[in-house]
C-alpha cells in the first residue's frame, strides 16, 4: 500500500510540474481565463520564485491523490493492528461508514497532506538550488 501510495503521489507530482512549466513557457490552447491570468503572474516573477511556486502547486494536486489512497490505507490499517475485529475488507469498510461516513476514510489525510506538500516543496527547492550552485562551479 506505502509504495502504491507513494509511487502515485510522485509520479502525479513530478507530471504535474512538468506540465505547469510547460504552461509557463506556452500558454496552452483553450485555457481558462484564470489560468492564463495566473500564468501572466507567474511570469512576472523571477526564475527562482517561479520554481518555488510551481513546485508549491505540483506538491498540492500531488497531495489531493492522497486523499484517494487513504481509504485503502485506512482499511488496510485497521485490519492489521486489530484483525480480530477486522477480519476482512468489505466488514472493516462497513463499520468504518457505519460510525464515521464518507469522513471516516479520510482520517489522517489532513496531516499527511500538510507534510507531503511542505517536505516535498522543501526537498526540491533545496535541489534546484543545490543544481543551480554545483552549475555554477562547473562552469
Amino acid at each position: 500500500g506505502l509504495w502504491v501510495r507513494n509511487f502515485s503521489w510522485n509520479l502525479t507530482f513530478f507530471e504535474w510540474k512538468r506540465l505547469l512549466h510547460n504552461a509557463v513557457e506556452k500558454t496552452p490552447e483553450n485555457a481558462p481565463e484564470w489560468f492564463k491570468a495566473h500564468l501572466d503572474w507567474l511570469r512576472s516573477l523571477e526564475k527562482k520564485n517561479q520554481a518555488n511556486v510551481l513546485t508549491f502547486e505540483a506538491a498540492t494536486l500531488g497531495t489531493y491523490l492522497t486523499f484517494f489512497n487513504m481509504a485503502g490505507d485506512n482499511i488496510k490499517t485497521k485490519m492489521q493492528v486489530d484483525p480480530e475485529r477486522y477480519p476482512s475488507f468489505r466488514s472493516t469498510a462497513y463499520e468504518i461508514w457505519s460510525q464515521h461516513g464518507l469522513v471516516g476514510f479520510t482520517r489522517g489525510s489532513l496531516f499527511k497532506g500538510i507534510y507531503l506538500i511542505l517536505g516535498s516543496t522543501l526537498a526540491i527547492g533545496i535541489q534546484e538550488r543545490l543544481t543551480e550552485i554545483m552549475a555554477a562551479l562547473l562552469r
